[in-house]
């Protein structure tokens, strides 16, 4: 089951043609902004193209990529701001003409981005080219740091540089509003809590439960282990164990 998504689209093509012709001097004044390894939604730059660029990578420096961090960002378009994205569009625009035509490209909907609308593609690599990629490449001088919407890869020779830099990315996703999607989650509970006296603790089990198939259900890898005892029963070895399948 892939991602369940909702579309907001125009219905008059004279709206649409409209879109389009000003997001293609958009795209045209803001693409030498954008960082090289950066794809999706941009004129010959696709999954191809970003795809040749690791490889080459991988050929010409093999000894320092030996180790990967990937994320993406829970429901990218759906969690953006629009007042920051209003922000970031006016540090590549000045003009109150066509920073009026873009606010109302970003306040389509009452709140968020619009999937259906072309114009919230760019909008959202604006916002992390500003945000994140700089930040990462200029600033920082991650290297091996590569971008396909809100998709991102970073390569390293050792793993604490790239803890370092899931720490940075976390932050600086957050400073703009949004969150990493978690990769894994590991949920461990005590089989006797469902059946204590107390109506708060015998909830525990089935509303963990359901978490756990909310998040399966969104494409995380997910782990409900029910362990014998109460709710503090062999906790250091629950955790431990939690720990491990999640260094997996």
């Amino acid at each position: 089951r892939g991602k369940a998504r909702r579309i907001q689209f125009l219905y008059s093509y004279y709206e649409k043609i409209g879109v389009h012709a000003i997001m293609n001097v958009v795209e045209d004044l803001t693409f030498k902004r954008l960082i090289r390894t950066t794809a999706a939604s941009l004129k010959n730059r696709g999954v191809h193209d970003l795809l040749g660029i690791i490889r080459r990578d991988l050929a010409a420096n093999p000894d320092n990529m030996l180790y990967v961090y990937e994320d993406d960002i829970t429901r990218f378009y759906e969690s953006i701001l629009q007042y920051i994205m209003m922000d970031v569009l006016r540090r590549f625009f000045k003009g109150p003409i066509i920073l009026t035509l873009l606010e109302r490209f970003v306040r389509f909907l009452p709140h968020a981005l619009s999937i259906g609308l072309r114009s919230s593609q760019h909008f959202g690599n604006l916002l992390l080219s500003v945000a994140l990629d700089h930040f990462l490449k200029s600033e920082n001088r991650v290297k091996y740091y590569y971008r396909y919407c809100d998709d991102k890869r970073v390569i390293d020779s050792n793993k604490p540089d790239l803890w370092h830099v899931s720490r940075l990315i976390e932050q600086r996703v957050e400073s703009v509003g949004l969150k990493v999607k978690p990769n894994k989650l590991y949920f461990s509970l005590g089989d006797a809590e469902s059946k204590t006296r107390n109506q708060y603790l015998r909830t525990v089990r089935e509303n963990t439960e359901a978490i756990e198939y909310f998040y399966r259900e969104k494409g995380i890898e997910t782990v409900f282990k029910l362990n014998r005892g109460g709710h503090f029963s062999d906790a250091p070895k629950r955790a431990a164990d939690g720990i491990m399948w999640i260094c997996k």
